[in-house]
């Protein structure tokens, strides 16, 4: 006995899921990195990682990376000698560049480089001779009598300026 063949249809229905596609805008700042499109990323661009969905297809993730500028600012300020002043995380008094690193609204640093200067004080002696009955502008006021009288004055940056005058009465004229 022979056997014949029949034809056997077998119905199938293929779905075909589309691909995910996300789009992501991110920014990271100046000298950081972001693990970005399988390494760490510098630098602005876009970058691309495929995934797999629960059921295996693709999602791809685009990202468009940018970076965001570290801000330098530099500045000169003038105290004067025995002041100070909090720079570089210290209290300075002397000449020189201090820098001071904070955080900007971003969150990235924002640099200032000071230039400290420091301007002098000045101490002058000096020695004056009045006669008997005489007078002499020292200590803010006219002397008549013999004494050490010191004068406050300021210089042109605000500093101090003392003028310690002796004042000597001559008993000779």
């Amino acid at each position: 006995p022979t056997t014949q063949g029949c034809d056997s249809v077998f119905i199938s229905t293929l779905i075909i899921s589309p691909e995910i596609i996300t789009l992501n805008d991110t920014a990271i700042c100046a000298g950081n990195s972001i693990y970005l499109g399988g390494i760490y990323q510098i630098s602005s661009g876009i970058y691309s990682d495929t995934l797999a969905t629960v059921n295996g297809c693709d999602s791809i993730v685009r990202t468009t990376l940018s970076i965001l500028p570290t801000h330098i600012d530099t500045i000169t300020v003038q105290i004067c000698q025995s002041d100070s002043i909090h720079l570089g995380g210290n209290w300075q008094t002397q000449q020189g560049f201090y820098i001071d690193t904070l955080a900007n609204s971003d969150g990235c640093d924002s640099v200032i480089v000071t230039e400290l200067k420091v301007n002098p004080n000045f101490f002058i002696q000096q020695q004056a001779s009045i006669c008997v009955g005489g007078s002499y502008l020292a200590g803010g006021q006219l002397q008549t009598t013999a004494g050490i009288y010191l004068d406050t004055l300021q210089t042109i940056q605000g500093c101090d300026s003392i003028i310690e005058t002796t004042l000597i009465l001559d008993q000779n004229f």
